[in-house]
């Protein structure tokens, strides 16, 4: 069995939030326009975990949740976080030195390889998970952001160069 990485074709793109909290969770991906969120907080045996724990287990349960739904089949799915060691512990394939982290991964593969999808995992600025309204979404505020409609590509400019996105970049 392979994940695969780079398709021919692309039937469809989505793109979603994840984000954890000390005790709460929240998430959204957006499919044909449509938001598909969860939130809530974490049992009492995962609250005592590792932030990064919580972190790529929010994104699991994203894609767990994507996957048991029938969204994924032959899509791309870009997913951002806030979480650094979530983007890293993903394409390294694994931390190698965390069990909970691998096993974890390895969910992940192995959704990808029943489901037909390819997985992104890319690191955000917290200040965009804030705007984004995921950050509230985790601590169960659903007044903002994409849980207003917005769609999550107003807040991931990724149709933009880096020169659009930022004056600075020319300095």
């Amino acid at each position: 069995p392979k994940v695969i990485k780079r398709r021919e074709k692309v039937a469809k793109v989505l793109y979603g939030f994840g984000d954890a909290s000390g005790k709460g969770v929240g998430f959204g991906i957006e499919v044909d326009g449509i938001l598909h969120s969860s939130f809530g907080q974490w049992s009492a045996e995962v609250e005592g975990k590792h932030s990064n724990y919580k972190e790529l287990r929010n994104l699991v349960n994203a894609v767990k949740r994507a996957h048991e739904e029938g969204l994924l089949k032959g899509a791309e799915l870009y997913l951002f976080t806030d979480n650094f060691v979530a983007e890293c512990t993903y394409y390294n394939g694994g931390s190698n030195k965390n069990k909970d982290l691998d096993d974890l991964i390895f969910q992940l593969w192995e959704m990808q390889m029943l489901e037909d999808f390819s997985l992104f995992v890319y690191h955000v600025a917290g200040t965009r998970m804030i705007s984004s309204g995921v950050d509230g979404l985790s601590r169960g505020d659903k007044g903002e952001g994409i849980n207003q409609g917005k769609s999550v590509l107003d807040f991931i400019p990724i149709h933009l160069n880096p020169l659009e996105r930022s004056d600075s970049v020319v300095e």
